[in-house]
């Protein structure tokens, strides 16, 4: 290692692979870096979705497509995260250098190389400078670079990538594989979480207090009395420890494969997607566990219609739908955000439920984990397809020609070499999988030759012989819950609070909508303070996931109408819907104060 990597690694402005990656020719330090022009990965997001803030917001675009004759002066109008590929004193890396507010990331997968130009320059130079260096293959790290990369990184806006003249000659398929890895990073930190659940129905997002969602504040007013007869994740640590389990997903293959699951579900810990649970039961059998940890109220209805099981232990969020009285057990994991019962573990995850259930197999100590339905991919270019018998389970889309860009799904490559299509939300979550499996000590089969979850550390078989585990019912038997310590009459007093928080809000509705429509535009005034009063304590956020409420329709009428009648519409429709949440988040709590006795 030379004294001047060395010293870059000392200030923390380098990342370095184990393993270099050689030029096939030399590189002169001086050649240009020129913008790429490639298709971005979100040409297959929503086009509606690149900018949903209001003015005042002032917001840099979640994602753009920039011209391909862009420079780097146009392209730091849009963004504020510049990555080069080729060490090397171009004219734009030096200015991008001098550019104060924008992060650099410049990578070098030929360690001598960058060697060779660091001796030529003073490292210091490179401190203060919002300039960080990765050096060799980013695949040989022993974390995967999208982990160790820093989510902050992404608040500097969408990357923007400058390649030096040579660099893909001498370096061929780098700049392209650290293009789609860092797109994917922008992908998993900063679009994802702008079209997720707590802003899908918000838009256009104008400033508001984003605390918690309508779903997740129902979801802890039905748990958290089921909560205190309740066991906890803590009780499954490794309880069934040695064995193989299951893991059981609703992709469209697991129809085919329920004979299999059938004959072999008593010989494997059954870890059961809340999706798949219908489909499972159909082959007449009941899983060990079923697992859960969306947070929105859609989840539920994978629950819905079903009688009680007798032995199906349900492990769920603590802000999960638990199917009112299907499960004779359950088993809380993570946090509701409150500290009225003891601390309980939490289940590492990824965008995917399958990855959930990877993790409990994992928790609960077994050494072995086999795939069945896990596919997060569709054959069809136009929509995700699951389990016939599932939540989600549909009929293909007509057949459409391939256009490479939304409505289209992302085209990748599955576990056969086939093409298949899936979201990037699921591509996104395959790929954390591959990862995660690659760090863990668990064996992994994948049943499925058209799952996005291969390569090292999983071995594909589509009907793995399992053996007889006769220790394994018995080790099952022995798991039960134990209810943690806590105050009935703490909770209780949370929960009358809450009710009264409600009841006021509910009061301001009804006062609100009087005046209004007794009013109009004179009640525009005071209907404005409420709404910023609203906006800044949680209270609209909320409304934005409730019912039939839609973000959009209140926008136009209320802060984009011309004329006042317009704006009073706008005022009217959101408090009808704010007294209609009101009146259920009541009756929610009413409920959970009559449980808790």
């Amino acid at each position: 290692m030379s004294k001047e990597i060395r010293v870059l690694k000392e200030l923390g402005l380098l990342t370095q692979s184990p393993e270099s990656v050689p030029s096939q020719h030399g590189r002169p330090f001086g050649a240009e870096h020129v913008f790429s022009g490639h298709k971005p990965l979100w040409r297959f997001c929503n086009p509606k979705l690149e900018s949903p803030f209001t003015p005042e917001m002032r917001q840099l675009p979640v994602y753009r497509t920039l011209p391909p004759d862009s420079t780097l002066e146009s392209a730091v109008r849009e963004t504020r995260f510049l990555v080069f590929f080729g060490a090397g004193d171009s004219p734009e890396l030096e200015k991008a250098l001098a550019m104060p507010g924008t992060i650099k990331l410049v990578f070098e997968p030929d360690e001598a190389h960058l060697a060779q130009w660091l001796a030529l320059r003073d490292t210091r130079e490179f401190m203060n400078k919002g300039v960080f260096f990765f050096s060799g293959n980013m695949d040989a790290l022993p974390q995967p670079l999208l982990w160790i990369l820093p989510s902050a990184l992404a608040n500097s806006g969408f990357p923007v990538f400058f390649v030096q003249n040579g660099f893909e000659e001498a370096l061929p398929g780098q700049a392209d594989r650290l293009i789609h890895l860092m797109e994917l990073f922008y992908y998993r930190n900063r679009i994802y979480p702008a079209q997720g659940q707590e802003f899908m129905r918000g838009r256009p997002h104008r400033p508001l207090a984003m605390h918690a969602i309508y779903d997740r504040v129902l979801h802890f007013y039905r748990n958290v009395v089921a909560q205190t007869r309740a066991g906890t994740l803590n009780d499954l640590r490794e309880a069934t420890s040695g064995a193989t389990a299951m893991l059981v997903a609703a992709g469209p293959e697991l129809d085919q494969r329920l004979d299999w699951v059938a004959e072999n579900a008593d010989r494997a810990v059954t870890i059961v997607v809340n999706n798949a649970l219908k489909p499972f039961l159909s082959t007449g059998l009941e899983p060990d566990f079923v697992i859960i940890n969306d947070t929105s109220l859609d989840s539920g209805r994978a629950f819905a219609g079903l009688k009680p099981l007798r032995r199906t232990r349900l492990v769920a969020h603590a802000l999960s739908s638990t199917g009112d009285e299907v499960f004779p057990e359950i088993y809380f994991f993570g946090t509701d955000g409150t500290d009225f019962l003891p601390p309980r573990d939490s289940l590492l995850l990824h965008g995917s439920v399958i990855t959930t259930a990877f993790s409990l197999a994992e928790y609960l100590g077994c050494t072995r984990a086999v795939l069945v339905g896990a596919q997060l991919s569709s054959p069809d270019p136009y929509r995700l397809s699951y389990s016939a018998r599932s939540q989600y389970g549909n009929a293909s889309s007509q057949p459409r020609e391939l256009i490479d860009k939304f409505p289209q799904l992302y085209p990748a490559r599955a576990a056969d070499g086939e093409t298949v299509f899936t979201s990037l939300n699921f591509y996104d979550s395959a790929v954390w999988f591959r990862d995660r499996i690659r760090m863990s000590n668990v064996e992994v089969i994948n049943t499925s030759q058209a799952s996005l979850i291969h390569g090292s550390g999983v071995v594909m078989d589509s009907a793995p012989r399992l053996e007889a585990d006769p220790s394994l019912r018995e080790q099952l038997s022995r798991v039960s819950p134990h209810v943690p310590e806590h105050s009935r009459e703490r909770i209780a007093s949370h929960l009358r609070r809450e009710h009264r928080k409600w009841r006021g809000v509910q009061d301001m509705s009804v006062k609100m909508l009087a005046i209004l429509e007794a009013g109009g535009e004179k009640g525009l005034e005071p209907a404005r303070e409420l709404i910023r009063i609203y906006d800044g304590d949680n209270t609209s956020f909320m409304l934005q996931r409730f019912g039939e409420f839609r973000n959009l329709v209140f926008h136009k009428r209320f802060f984009e109408g011309a004329m006042a009648a317009d704006q009073v519409a706008g005022a009217l429709y959101y408090f009808g819907f704010l007294k209609q949440m009101c009146g259920a988040l009541m009756k929610e709590l009413e409920a959970g104060l009559s449980r808790l006795g």
